[in-house]
């Protein structure tokens, strides 16, 4: 019995020391752990991974020291490393709502944002007044378009801490997603009441007062987040827009640029300077920028078909076709065939420029310009019966250009027997009642109608346009009335004008080389 006993007091004070050891060991580990934290918050993220790494040595079952530095791993850029740590938090501890919290942000970088939603509920499960996780939980909700339940979770985060500037802008921005402006601008205003030197916060309260066309009260709020943060891109690039859309392309240029200068990679910025240098006219400029834009994002279509316009304006036409097919590689919008159709139109290619508005009008029934397009290429190709058809239907779709469609009408009607004398009357009619229009446009129709002699319609022709349409529309009477020797004549005069953009030049350019 005495032998049991003393071999029992050596247990107990083994155990006494070992016990010791331990609450030294768990201390020195938290200590390190702590001391990670730290470093952590002074962004040395490295230095924080080898004081975790040192608390785990020291106690492998540190749950908090796992999660820690799998937070330090993902602010590293390393999230799939840092999932592997939260993973081994929730073994130890299935109860750390911080590490659930956690795999959840490493998740949404590695796009498993199902996963992720997934963590953020069980975060909230063990914490459910824990603000942040309701925030974090917002935001993914607000990605992925789910508004209301992202209004809903900043609204929990609020209450945890009702003056958080950021958790009201965030708000605003998914009641701006819902297109509840009004409502956006409250918490916008709240945020900034907050926190008067948030610049975000008035960059969004502006974007949500333009929605209302509020556009001065929006560009003072652009000049507020510019004045606050003028190395933040974003800020000059939205004021350089509202600068465009009031008309003050010098503003929106310099906006643009500094845009540029802080965002260079950023090819969104490049694409809207081209489109204000495109407006200016300085289409080089602007076939620089959305060449830029390419090089940056050759996968989007708009930036094709922005640089057409550009190219068409200089002419280059095979080039704005080109364009105009890049982009409806890239995103089959039916309005780029009725650009491509005309510039198809443009370069010769009639029955391109037919298909191409055959394709446009299958699916814009409704709208007139593919009409009126495929109306002149069937002209040109000789189909009177299918283009009065077209003509005929721009009109019925209210146009903007009730004119040419019915002198082309007109010239058609002209061919079959017996419709002559009605085709004139017709038209006769329809500029009696248009008296107040474009003189040139009357002077045409006149003509047609036999109410202006031949010389004295030549001779009204100023501009290079006119010459070329007046020279067309006289060649098209000499033809009907059995003239064509004569009618060739004025055709090659109409084709001599150089004037490629107008219908009147293609159909003559047709028609001297089918002589």
């Amino acid at each position: 019995m005495k032998v049991l006993s003393i071999i029992g007091i050596v247990l107990l004070c083994c155990l006494g020391a070992a016990f010791f050891l331990w609450r030294v060991a768990s201390g020195v580990s938290v200590a390190e752990n702590n001391a990670g934290m730290e470093d952590y918050k002074k962004g040395d993220y490295d230095a924080a991974i080898e004081k975790y790494n040192l608390a785990i040595k020291i106690n492998p079952l540190l749950a908090i020291a796992y999660s820690n530095r799998g937070l330090a791993e993902m602010d590293k850029g390393d999230a799939k490393t840092a999932v592997v740590d939260f993973n081994k938090a929730l073994q130890i501890n299935p109860s750390e709502s911080k590490a659930y919290n956690n795999r959840a942000m490493a998740e949404t970088k590695l796009g498993d944002t199902d996963a992720a939603l997934k963590d953020y509920d069980q975060a909230i499960a063990l914490e459910p007044d824990h603000g942040l996780f309701h925030a974090n939980r917002a935001s993914l909700r607000s990605d992925a378009g789910d508004f209301d339940g992202a209004i809903t979770d900043y609204t929990e985060a609020l209450k945890t801490d009702p003056a958080n500037h950021i958790y009201l802008n965030n708000r605003g921005m998914a009641e701006y997603g819902k297109q509840q402006y009004d409502v956006a601008i409250a918490d916008y205003d709240a945020a900034i009441k907050a926190s008067d030197d948030d610049a975000m916060s008035y960059n969004n309260r502006a974007m949500a007062r333009e929605k209302k066309n509020d556009t001065d009260g929006a560009m003072a709020d652009y000049d507020k987040a510019v004045s606050l943060d003028p190395k933040k891109s974003l800020f000059f690039g939205n004021r350089a827009s509202l600068r465009d859309d009031k008309g003050d392309l010098a503003g929106a240029l310099a906006d643009y640029q500094q845009a540029i200068a802080l965002g260079p990679n950023n090819p969104v910025y490049l694409n809207n300077r081209g489109l204000v240098e495109h407006k200016q006219k300085n289409e080089d400029a602007a076939i620089a920028d959305y060449t830029a834009a390419l090089k940056l994002n050759p996968k989007d279509a708009t930036f094709f078909a922005n640089r057409a316009a550009s190219k068409k304006m200089k002419g280059d036409w095979d080039g704005a076709v080109a364009d105009y097919t890049s982009s409806i590689n890239l995103s089959d919008k039916p309005v780029t065939y009725i650009y491509r159709g005309w510039a198809k139109f443009v370069t010769g290619d009639s029955v391109g420029a037919a298909t191409d508005e055959d394709h446009a009008i299958k699916e814009l029934p409704d709208l007139p310009a593919p009409y009126l397009n495929r109306a002149y290429a069937r002209f040109a190709l000789g189909q009177g019966g299918e283009a009065a058809s077209d003509f005929q239907k721009s009109l019925d779709l209210k146009g903007d250009d009730q004119f040419y469609p019915r002198f082309f009408l007109c010239l058609i009607r002209q061919q079959i027997p017996g419709q002559k004398d009605p085709a004139m009357a017709e038209l006769d009619g329809f500029l009696s009642a248009h008296t107040d229009a474009n003189a040139w446009a009357l002077q045409i129709g006149k003509f047609l109608t036999g109410k202006v002699p031949e010389a004295d319609f030549l001779a009204s022709a100023k501009e290079n346009g006119q010459v070329c349409e007046a020279n067309f529309y006289t060649g098209m009477i000499h033809e009907l009335n059995g003239d064509k020797p004569g009618a060739l004549s004025f055709y090659q005069k109409s084709v001599d004008t150089g004037v490629n953009t107008y219908a009147e030049f293609q159909i003559s350019r047709v028609k001297v080389a089918a002589k």
